[in-house]
């Protein structure tokens, strides 16, 4: 898979943005964003202490959303230096999820395409990819000029790639986040808190930014704002990985990442030999359940089991991060006679889950022959942002709604278009979308018309042109 070319669509058509990260035509991951969804990971923000509590080593802090976040004690202090009522600067780590707050550090950093800014940890560092021991101390003079006292940067290996095509831009970077540190603390000084010093850079802006020119890859974008201002971000050598999608089917329903979101939001995932995974995630723990069901080997059982639990441990790394499935998890696999099949096993899904941007940490085999494993909360599960109860929200639903819309409308230009749904995607449409209902008339010159059916399906969406 990891030989494949890597394609990142991003769809902008509505205010919900989605980033999906496909290797050939297989979903790898997906990233959504809406509006007022509380602090961002890389948001740095002057906060207040609202309780320490010695014995979870960690405060308390208000940083502006309904749920206080938590920061951890120094690991280098037995004591914290904290008080109750204190303002800090600190950063976002981890996402709130639904029952915490967001986690949170106080070493801050500001991040770009080719080098991170380091406040108050002094030292131009280089990225240990570096082989050019001479390019690299040219970054490092250039960014000890700009530097504040007691301030780093850390020069990233996209700098080195660029070689002296990126002095320039890296200046202009290292110098511009010094500037905005610099800007923040005034504002920290004289501020009220919470509030937000500087905010981390939206979900495309950060796509864009980590583009890696060593890789292939080729980004597709829907939506004309997000277009444009993609064409501006990605830098002149990276340009011809950009295209637009423009057609009447909308950009991830071409490329089948409509049916592997929806794949994903139930509780089995096939195996190609026909065994599938169980997958329940659960308030204590993530459970898996291997089951080879209509797997077949020619009749022969310990080829099925071992073939079974092959696909399964390689497919299991996948739900994971596509789901974005984390805490403690705990898998079944089918019993195997062969003792020696384990280790090969979990050295294969270690492999399998090396690419994985969030740490995963697998434990091994249990007393009871299950194997435990970790991946590190960062963020809501897909479910957690798509889903309420059993099914896809109405938020979810409402977004789709608009999604076809577009579609309609690029099919049948000028001409009004219909949604008809249940009341409550309805009611979504016409409050908290109603600026996207906007948008959409005004970009198509036309008319969008919103009529309820309380006696529809929820999930039931009809979405047409006008005759």
């Amino acid at each position: 898979m990891s030989q494949q070319r890597t394609t990142i669509l991003i769809d902008a058509l509505t205010s919900e943005h989605r980033i999906a990260r496909m290797c050939g035509d297989v979903l790898v991951d997906v990233q959504i964003t809406r509006p007022g969804a509380g602090s961002q990971v890389g948001d740095i923000i002057l906060a207040r202490i609202k309780a320490v509590v010695p014995g979870i080593k960690g405060a308390f802090v208000d940083v502006g959303d309904v749920r206080d976040g938590f920061l951890p004690f120094s690991e280098k202090t037995d004591q914290p230096a904290l008080s109750e009522g204190q303002t800090v600067v600190v950063q976002v780590r981890n996402e709130a999820l639904a029952d915490k707050g967001a986690r949170l550090t106080s070493q801050v950093s500001i991040t770009g395409r080719y080098s991170v800014y380091t406040p108050g940890r002094a030292g131009i560092n280089v990225s240990r990819k570096s082989g050019d021991a001479e390019l690299a101390a040219q970054f490092q003079a250039l960014a000890g000029g700009i530097c504040g006292p007691g301030d780093g940067v850390i020069v990233r290996t996209a700098a080195l790639e660029a070689g002296e095509a990126a002095f320039e831009p890296f200046t202009r970077e290292v110098t511009t986040a010094h500037d905005r540190w610099m800007q923040a603390q005034v504002q920290a000084q004289s501020g009220k808190s919470p509030a937000v010093l500087l905010a981390a850079p939206d979900a495309i802006t950060a796509t864009l930014t980590a583009l890696d020119a060593t890789e292939s890859v080729r980004v597709v974008v829907e939506g004309v704002d997000a277009w444009v201002d993609a064409q501006k971000r990605v830098p002149p050598y990276l340009s011809d990985v950009l295209s637009q999608h423009t057609g009447p089917t909308p950009l991830f329903e071409s490329y089948g990442v409509e049916s592997q979101l929806d794949a994903a939001l139930g509780t089995v995932a096939m195996l190609p030999s026909g065994g599938r995974l169980h997958i329940v995630d659960t308030p204590a723990c993530v459970t898996v359940d291997v089951d080879s069901a209509g797997a077949s080997a020619g009749g022969n059982r310990q080829a099925v089991i071992r073939q079974t639990d092959i696909e399964a441990y390689r497919k299991l790394a996948r739900e994971l991060r596509l789901r974005n499935l984390s805490g403690n998890i705990v898998v079944d696999f089918i019993s195997s006679t062969d003792r020696g099949d384990g280790a090969a096993l979990l050295d294969l899904l270690k492999a399998e889950s090396a690419g994985d941007p969030v740490p995963v940490e697998i434990k091994g085999f249990s007393r009871l022959g299950l194997v435990e494993m970790i991946r590190r909360r960062r963020a809501p599960s897909l479910a957690d942002v798509l889903c309420s109860g059993a099914g896809k929200s109405p938020l979810t639903l409402a977004y789709n709604a608009l999604r076809m819309a577009y579609a309609q409308s690029t099919s049948a230009p000028g001409r009004a278009v219909t949604i008809r749904a249940h009341d409550h995607v309805i009611s979504v449409l016409k409050k908290d979308l109603a600026a996207d209902v906007t948008h959409w008339q005004q970009s198509r010159g036309s008319t969008l018309k919103l009529e309820g059916d309380g006696a529809m399906a929820v999930d039931d969406l009809d979405v047409y042109a006008d005759h």
